[in-house]
């Protein structure tokens, strides 16, 4: 369990039960949802650099590469935006400064590292408001957010806007090997 500036945050096995070992809480475990954060990453995760300072480039996929830079939340359900704030002066942590710039992330609990914040302004794939008719995007409980370059031929591709809500379908394919 961590602070977080989360607009959607996830209530883990871990953090429910560390509450009800308080004995304050009787917790609904129902309510838990798997975490993919940093999942499978390694201590490495957690000990190096969220960006490469030499390259510039994120070191796993849960940060961004480029400033205020839209994208997909992890569970590709929102569209989300590498949100940095306004820097003023001089950072007093040169090891975060990624971007050599004084580029300050907006989270303030992330260690100056970007990642895919959602925005309270409503860009949930299944309930988005006001989808664009130039990408032809698609709302709905069906419809999970794609990162890329597509556009009709009539356009030219944002180097910013590159995160777009769709419609998908699973199709699962069933073998059954006669006996």
């Amino acid at each position: 369990m961590t602070a977080s500036y989360a607009i959607n945050p996830k209530m883990s096995n871990f953090t429910l039960k560390l509450l009800e070992s308080t004995g304050w809480y009787k917790p609904n475990y129902t309510a838990a949802v798997p975490l993919t954060w940093g999942y499978k990453r390694g201590c490495e995760f957690i000990q190096d650099y969220c960006i490469d300072s030499t390259t510039k480039k994120a070191n796993f996929e849960e940060f961004c590469s480029t400033p205020n830079q839209l994208s997909c939340s992890l569970d590709r359900r929102y569209k989300a935006t590498c949100a940095v704030k306004p820097y003023t002066g001089n950072p007093g942590y040169s090891s975060w400064n990624y971007f050599g710039n004084g580029t300050l992330g907006a989270d303030p609990f992330a260690d100056n590292c970007l990642y895919p914040m959602i925005e309270p302004s409503g860009k949930d794939c299944y309930y988005v408001k006001g989808t664009s008719k130039l990408y032809d995007e698609v709302a709905g409980v069906d419809s999970r957010c794609f990162e890329g370059t597509l556009v009709k031929s009539d356009f030219d591709p944002s180097p910013v806007e590159n995160a777009f809500c769709f419609n998908y379908n699973v199709i699962f394919y069933l073998s059954i090997n006669p006996i």
